[in-house]
């Protein structure tokens, strides 16, 4: 429901900021709008899903920490939901799932892989 995940859109304190009633209805509308564009495309995919990353202007590596870390909300939204991935016969799907959960580490500087020295 909309209402679950809707409020982690907001500022840090959970509560939106609108100039006024017409700039809330529009904002949630957009939001709404894209909600369902992505969940109709979804619906109707007969190929796998493509992760849509932002690039900086002029970089090549893109923000990929954003989408992991909605990914992370929403494991942690239904994390019972997310344990079959963990455990199941498909070892591409467990591998993939574990590669998501290295990568929600590595956003979160808690991964324990060492750390690479990048001096140019």
């Amino acid at each position: 429901m909309a209402s679950e995940w809707l409020p982690d859109l907001w500022a840090m304190n959970g509560e939106p900021e609108f100039c006024g009633a017409q700039e809330a209805q529009d904002t949630i509308d957009a939001v709404m709008g894209h909600y369902n564009r992505v969940a109709d495309n979804l619906a109707k995919r007969s190929s796998p899903y493509d992760i849509l990353l932002e690039h900086a202007e002029g970089e090549d590596a893109p923000f990929w920490e954003f989408w992991i870390s909605g990914f992370e909300q929403a494991t942690l939204r239904r994390p019972h939901s997310w344990t079959a991935y963990e455990t199941c016969d498909d070892k591409g799907a467990a591998a993939a799932f574990d590669v998501i959960m290295l990568l929600i580490d590595l956003a979160s500087n808690e991964s324990q892989l060492p750390k690479i020295d990048q001096k140019n």
